[in-house]
């Protein structure tokens, strides 16, 4: 590449190839979609937008060939081949549309998860506290600019545009209450997540915008429970029910299935109580506030020139909100999709193709424009294939974010916003049971969805990266003998091997007794693990043959608690053992220089007690006496 080329490269690399200033431009112009007026200019700047995307994605993916380095990239190229085959074979109805929401769902993994995954963590960081910071301050003004109507009057129409109240709904200068809602909620989440930063970061904010943080969760709060959004309040009790069960289980001493399933059930039924508790308040906080406004009207003669008695009467049923059914219809959506589905259940009707196959297949089409359920639209949209592979995309996303989380080897580094951003994410699953946002949506919910994936999936490679450096720092050392755990305390502290500064990371492996249960320590850098003893049964046979194609397969059979990310430098043995072979390969597959080490060759003295050749080999390695009797000499001991 020529000089002049390799400078216009560069410079579009830096301003329509960004991918991170895409990121931050469109959500700041997509958070304005549902605000009065906006749909007046939404073609342009959907076409800036789009033109821009496409300058972005091909950067990414056929310049700088990003794609393949991008986690979970082979499931989620599987999701969207099954819903371009779902598009091909509807092909008559809504063609291009249906190739614009699948390009729109490709660039949420590229740019907004993917690149964001592969940022550097540091400059990830920055951006995660500007995109909170944008998003606290534009809400939280946009929301008292909604309030200050209402000083002026409760309900304004302009030319078909609804401010302040509308049908006993907050709407502010919003076009859709749902949509409000959801921002009030998510500026709440954003203001803690920022609050949170700020408490472990050594350079504080200012008092100024501290005191705005705290100050804009009532106001958001209290305009989320005039919206009368049920999916809204549901993302917000969600996301603090995930949060504490999250950070509960993260700091278990021992995590296991019975633990975390009793954890479980315990914050169920506290998410059960909050929820609860968050619908009783909003309906006494209506219904007073519809009575402060009956009250109001009806004793100033100027205000009841302005709302008429009917008005009146209507708000004071309408506000609080008791004859509007908590589901709103989307029972019957249900049973819609559902019927739709039923005609074309393997590659379903196509992603932009609902409505209109709605129109064909009902008698009276569709009782809304969408399904407000993304599982189900994407169930009905792409079938049965393309809903298999979108879910083994999320559930593999998800498992490695909640292992990242609850892993105890990360328990020593700090995983800063990493609870919260997943406890975001868990929540907005359970959000999207009411709206259709998760894939195939154009707007803002969809875009910050993606974007927190992945800020989630950049902190995770940033602890993987940490640990890997640690573990490979320290030298790690493997002991297997018959040493009891007295001794194995005895050797890790008093042992130039296990103590000194190049080791960080020491494992002790022997035949526990009946009965006894693996010890664990969060508090040293060090842990036991067990081998479990052979049997020579069929079980332990097959095991031992399929050890030499599948190294993990015989070591979860033999050595339980593994640790599966440590590449070991040096092993100690003693005798044979299938478990020897299996950890053999699985090493020497990760480190050219791995090497195992026998101890034998060493006879004990006729004056002592045998304590076993294996322990005397071990004791003779790392330097630590087999007895505290000072009556035998030093020379004699060994």
């Amino acid at each position: 590449m020529s000089a002049p080329l390799k400078k216009a490269y560069h410079l579009f690399d830096k301003t329509l190839g960004n991918a991170g200033v895409f990121r931050v431009a469109f959500l700041a112009a997509t958070i304005f979609y549902y605000v009065n007026f906006y749909d007046r200019i939404f073609n342009p700047v959907n076409l800036v937008l789009g033109i821009w995307a496409i300058c972005v994605f091909v950067n990414v993916v056929f310049i700088k060939r990003l794609y393949f380095q991008m986690r979970h990239w082979f499931t989620f190229g599987l999701f969207m081949l099954a819903s371009l085959l779902s598009v091909l074979l509807n092909w008559r109805d809504n063609l291009l549309f249906n190739f614009f929401t699948l390009g729109y769902s490709a660039l949420y993994f590229v740019v907004f998860f993917g690149c964001t995954s592969l940022m550097d963590y540091h400059k990830a960081q920055r951006e995660l506290r500007i995109l909170l910071k944008i998003i606290v301050l534009l809400v939280t003004a946009i929301t008292l600019a909604g309030a200050l109507f209402v000083t002026y009057r409760l309900s304004i129409t302009i030319d078909g545009y609804h401010f302040g109240f509308f049908e006993g709904r907050f709407y502010g200068i919003f076009t859709n209450p749902n949509y409000a809602g959801f921002l009030n909620a998510l500026s709440i989440v954003c203001a803690q997540m920022l609050l949170t930063i700020d408490h472990r970061r050594k350079q504080k904010m200012r008092k100024v915008a501290k005191a705005f943080l705290w100050l804009s969760i009532p106001v958001n709060l209290v305009s989320l429970w005039f919206t009368d959004s049920n999916a809204a309040l549901v993302l917000l009790g969600g996301y603090g029910v995930m949060l504490a069960c999250g950070l509960r289980i993260s700091y278990l001493k021992e995590i296991n299935w019975k633990t975390v399933g009793r954890q479980s059930v315990f914050f169920l039924l506290a998410a059960v109580l909050i929820c609860g508790g968050i619908f009783f308040t909003r309906t006494a906080v209506q219904d007073g506030t519809a009575d402060a406004i009956m009250y109001t009207v009806t004793e100033n003669e100027e205000l009841l020139n302005e709302v008429s008695v009917q008005d009146t009467d209507d708000w004071v049923v309408a506000l609080g909100g008791s004859e509007r059914p908590l589901g709103s219809g989307r029972d019957v959506l249900v049973k819609q999709g559902l019927e739709i589905f039923t005609h074309k259940p393997l590659f379903g009707v196509g992603p932009a193709n609902i409505e209109t196959a709605g129109d064909r297949y009902l008698e009276d089409g569709l009782r809304f424009p969408d399904l407000h359920n993304a599982y189900l639209t994407i169930l009905v949209g792409t079938g049965v294939v393309g809903f298999a592979c979108c879910c083994t995309f999320f559930v593999s996303y998800l498992w490695s974010i909640l292992n990242g989380v609850f892993n105890r080897k990360y328990r020593k580094f700090d995983r800063g916003v990493l609870p919260y951003v997943m406890a975001f994410i868990l929540s907005y699953g359970i959000y999207a049971f009411a709206e259709k946002a998760l894939v195939f949506h154009i707007d803002f919910t969809t875009a910050i969805f993606w974007m927190f994936m992945g800020y989630a999936g950049n902190m995770l490679i940033h602890l993987e990266k940490k640990y890997s450096a640690f573990v490979k720092r320290g030298k790690p050392t493997v002991a297997i003998s018959g040493v009891s755990r007295e001794r194995a305390q005895d050797l890790l502290e008093k042992s130039p091997i296990f103590a000194g500064a190049g080791v960080k990371v020491a494992f002790l492996l022997q035949r526990p007794a009946r009965g006894e249960k693996p010890a664990q320590s969060g508090e040293r850098e060090y842990r036991f693990t067990y081998v479990l003893p052979y049997q020579h049964s069929w079980r332990d046979r097959v095991y031992r043959a399929l050890s030499l194609l599948f190294p993990r397969l015989a070591l979860r059979h033999y050595i339980p608690d593994y640790d599966w990310n440590l590449v070991l430098d040096k092993l100690y043995y003693t005798g044979e053992n299938p478990a020897l072979q299996s950890l053999f390969l699985y090493n020497r597959r990760h480190n050219d220089d791995f090497e195992m080490v026998h101890l034998s060759g060493f006879e004990p003295p006729h004056q002592m007690p045998a304590p076993g050749r294996p322990t005397r080999a071990l004791a003779r390695i790392t330097g630590v006496p087999l007895y505290t009797d000072h009556s035998v000499p030093p020379s004699q001991e060994l």
